[in-house]
């Protein structure tokens, strides 16, 4: 999603991606399977509506049975919530600091990344 805010129809990015989300979910009622990729859903706005907005999709579209949804985030704390739907599965890429410069192998792991490299830099 490449989205922004739309000053003459005035919405917000936050809107558009909520109309984005709307649009994908009312095309997953007319087809049998689903390959949905969502990269940092809900980053229009506050990271409150965010987590709200964030459960809720989530738990809504672990429910079908249509395909797989990729959800990326950095609200980890929405782990918590999700944690118990076995729907759900965590996956990340590792990064770690290598001679005070970030470092990713791009290899997916199961889990959370639970180090935080955005101050480092």
């Amino acid at each position: 999603m490449n989205l922004s805010d739309n000053i003459n129809k005035g919405y917000s990015h936050f809107y558009n991606e909520v109309l984005r989300v709307k649009y994908v979910a009312e095309r997953i009622n007319q087809v049998s399977n689903v390959f949905v990729v969502f990269d940092e859903l809900f980053r229009g706005t506050n990271v409150k509506d965010a987590y709200e907005a964030l459960l809720s999709v989530i738990t809504v579209f672990s429910k079908l049975n249509k395909g797989v949804f990729a959800i990326s985030t950095h609200i980890i704390e929405a782990s918590n919530k999700l944690s118990d739907n076995g729907s759900v599965f965590f996956k990340y890429f590792e990064a770690n600091l290598v001679n005070e410069a970030p470092q990713c192998n791009y290899k997916i792991k199961d889990g959370l990344q639970m180090s935080g490299l955005g101050c480092t830099f």
